[in-house]
């Protein structure tokens, strides 16, 4: 979906959600073969931002706030609860940084 044609490119979401597709569904994308490579999908829902940040926001509330030290990320992002499992209503939670690499898979 083009971001002219739901207005929502400036939302504070779409930029994970632009992200979140690209390495579950691009084979080019160089993170694919730890998320899309691996089998992590993104629920059929999720494929339309709106619904996405919709079901976010409504289930998750708005991103905490606050910016890494360096000032350059947000201190919190998605995060999927099992990390083998996909992004969908019910695996995914705010987390930071810190709490992501506590909850991943051994390589």
């Amino acid at each position: 979906m083009q971001a002219s044609v739901h207005g929502l490119a400036d939302h504070p979401l779409y930029s994970t959600w632009c992200k979140m597709l690209d390495r579950c569904e691009n084979p080019a994308n160089p993170r694919y073969r730890d998320y899309g490579g691996r089998g992590i999908t993104v629920c059929l829902r999720w494929h339309d931002v709106a619904a996405f940040i919709e079901d976010i926001e409504a289930e998750l509330g708005q991103r905490p706030e606050g910016r890494t030290e360096s000032g350059l990320r947000f201190a919190y992002s998605i995060d999927r609860i099992d990390n083998d499992g996909s992004y969908a209503i019910g695996n995914v939670q705010w987390a930071t940084w810190h709490q992501q690499r506590v909850n991943r898979r051994a390589v």
